[in-house]
């Protein structure tokens, strides 16, 4: 992340970080997690799986996801929704593409996408497709 990126984060926390705490002290715990997670725009890294919150709706969000992907010339292989959760498969230059949508709240929901094979990841290309869906989403 550069240092211009770093500072308006931190500045945004900052900012933020009153309003939040009164959240959680009022509505309870699982609010104040979710809105600092989408107040920060922030992004977690596991297991090859980048993931971020989105103050969007579900259904935006799927119709985000795989917009973004196609724009993205990723070919969409399936789409499969279970619940308020909904897998995304697709296939770049025969990479693996793969992005899940889950509904957090009525205006908030969590996209992971991992990209590449087991073991080989591709962090780098995951950030595009978040990009991509942060853009289609006005974030």
């Amino acid at each position: 992340m550069n240092t211009a990126k770093y500072r308006s984060v931190v500045r945004a926390l900052a900012a933020a970080l009153p309003a939040l705490i009164g959240c959680q002290i009022i509505a309870g715990c699982g609010l104040f997690v979710a809105g600092a997670v989408v107040g920060a725009g922030a992004y977690t890294y596991i297991n090859g799986e980048l993931k971020r919150s989105y103050q969007a709706g579900y259904e935006k969000a799927v119709q985000a996801s795989v917009t973004a992907m196609k724009e993205m010339n990723i070919e969409v292989k399936s789409i499969k929704e279970q619940g308020l959760t909904t897998s995304i498969d697709g296939n770049f230059n025969g990479k693996p593409v793969k992005a899940g949508v889950a509904r957090v709240d009525v205006n908030i929901s969590e996209v992971g996408v991992r990209s590449g094979w087991v073991g080989v990841w591709d962090k780098s290309f995951s950030t595009e497709v978040h990009e991509k869906i942060a853009r289609r989403l006005g974030s």
